[in-house]
Parts: C-alpha cells; sequence; structure tokens
C-alpha cells in the first residue's frame, strides 16, 4: 500500500517543524491510520538519508522516516512503513506499507548467538579491504578530506553470512545450504 502526493515549494518556505516535532506528527498520523499495525512497529533510527539536505543552514523542509514491522520482539527488515513528512506544511506527503500476511516460526528454540558468532568466524571469516571513509559517502574531487583509504577487517567477499537460527547452518542467498564452490583441479 502506498500513496504520494506533491507539495510545491516556494524558494522562501521554510520550515516550521524541526525533526522531532515531524516525528511526533508523523507518529500520530500513523496511530489514527494504521492503528492495528503501529504497535508492532518500531522506529528505525539507522537511516542515514533521513532528511532533504539543503545547500544552506536553514532547517530541512522535509523528513523521511522508517518503521520496521517486529514479530516476537524480532525486526522483519523490509517489512514496514516508510514515511515522508512535508515540514513547511505540516502534512504526510507520501506513505508506502509493505505487510506480508504470513506465519512466522517461534524464537524460544534457536541456537545461542555465541555458538553463531564461532561459526561465522570460521565458515565466513574476515579478511582485510581497503575502503573509503567514510564509506558512504561519494568521492568529492575537491576535497581532500574524503580522499583517504582506510584498512579494514571485514567478512570475506563473496560468502554469504546468514546462518539458519534454529540449526545453525549457513545458508546461501536463496535461503539453502551454503556449499562453497572450489575450482577444478
Amino acid at each position: 500500500m502506498s500513496f504520494y502526493r506533491s507539495t510545491p515549494y516556494n524558494e522562501k518556505d521554510i520550515a516550521k517543524y524541526d525533526f522531532e516535532a515531524s516525528k511526533a506528527t508523523v507518529e500520530s498520523f500513523l496511530k489514527e491510520f494504521k492503528k492495528d499495525k503501529f504497535n508492532e512497529l518500531e522506529y528505525d533510527d539507522g537511516e542515514e538519508d533521513s532528511y532533504v539536505p539543503l545547500a544552506t543552514e536553514e532547517s530541512p523542509k522535509r523528513y523521511y522516516f522508517r518503521y520496521t514491522r517486529m514479530v516476537n520482539g524480532t525486526p522483519f527488515p523490509g517489512n514496514g512503513i516508510s514515511v515522508e513528512f512535508d515540514a513547511v506544511n505540516g502534512k504526510v506527503t507520501s506513505l508506502n506499507m509493505n505487510w506480508y500476511d504470513m506465519e512466522f516460526p517461534p524464537v524460544d528454540k534457536v541456537v545461542p548467538l555465541d555458538d553463531i558468532y564461532k561459526e561465522l568466524y570460521s565458515q565466513v571469516g574476515l579478511e582485510l579491504q581497503y575502503r573509503f571513509q567514510p564509506y558512504y559517502r561519494p568521492l568529492l574531487e575537491n576535497d581532500e578530506s574524503t580522499k583517504k583509504a582506510q584498512l579494514v577487517y571485514c567478512l570475506t567477499q563473496g560468502k554469504p553470512y546468514d546462518f539458519d537460527a534454529n540449526t545453525g547452518v549457513l545458508l546461501d542467498y536463496n535461503g539453502k545450504p551454503y556449499k562453497e564452490i572450489k575450482p577444478v583441479e
């Protein structure tokens, strides 16, 4: 389910809502619009682009909020609600909801996390890599501070890192037990 409505801006418009007021208004909207789903949502504050940055020091005119669905106290990424809020006019301008109707396995008999860590390091492992820092931002041609490479340990490339929580088996990208393909000698 989704909707979108366009709201034009005048260059002289200023935001009347800051981040906290925008978030409170969005949550009030969600409690009313999707009251049956709201208690199963958790705000995801890990979103890097929660607002549209401006070239000047003025407040953002638009904010983005993402709420992840929680099932049995466990996050279900890709399921939940994303909302765009117009901080000038105080209106929700878009909503996107992904909500699967399905059965969920119980979480009471999962493999202990320490055992999964051991399997992760033995089956996947870590490797050295060079990364641009900050990793998630593109290089700017004239900004020397962003042209820095840093040596870091990362999970080994080319290997999956999902484990079946009930069996501890390493899974491939299709959810099947992972089998390493060895080159023919």
